[in-house]
């Protein structure tokens, strides 16, 4: 398994913290720098262009990690997912759902490879609809994928409730540094 990302200049510094992480822990990854693509929507929307370009190198399961994340605990979970894809889903008031793409888990098999190459599809029209609403109706169109759900621990982010009050322990720590740097 190797563990993947990429960021644009503006990121850097997230993506040299990120690597950091991977680092102490001695985690197998491949960070890339990118151009920027002219936009904040732009350069989300490669995610999955990226993500099936690993697919395609490596041969092997992914984990995606957005630069902004870092690893706090050696992520042993992966190790053990009998599933397509993880993800985690933030509930929302009222029971909706949000399908987070900060920390993804991909198996490496022609499944896979099927929907993230038709998630990318919809990604190559850049919306303001975020990349992740475009792999939720990639992923409803795909019944046969074996999906599994992270543990908040795994997709945990900085200024949430549960992570302030140290409800929870997390794995994987987003800072979502794109509040601060998306329009910087």
């Amino acid at each position: 398994m190797i563990y993947v990302g990429f960021y644009t200049d503006k990121y850097k510094e997230e993506a040299r913290k990120l690597i950091e992480t991977l680092f102490k822990f001695n985690l197998n990854f491949y960070v890339q720098r990118i151009e920027d693509l002219g936009s904040w929507d732009a350069n989300t929307h490669y995610k999955a262009t990226f993500i099936r370009d690993c697919l395609d190198i490596f041969c092997e399961p992914i984990v995606y990690l957005d630069c902004d994340a870092r690893v706090l605990k050696k992520p042993v979970l992966f190790d053990n997912l009998d599933c397509d894809i993880a993800f985690h889903q933030l509930t929302h008031k009222y029971c909706n759902k949000e399908l987070l793409s900060g920390t993804l888990y991909l198996d490496y098999n022609v499944n896979v490879l099927n929907l993230v190459s038709h998630w990318a599809l919809l990604c190559e029209q850049v919306t303001a609809e975020y990349e992740q609403r475009k792999l939720e109706i990639a992923l409803k169109e795909r019944p046969d994928i074996r999906v599994a759900t992270l543990p908040i621990e795994y997709c945990a982010i900085f200024d949430r409730k549960e992570v302030k009050d140290k409800e929870i322990d997390p794995v994987i720590l987003h800072t979502q540094a794109s509040r601060r740097l998306r329009h910087a």
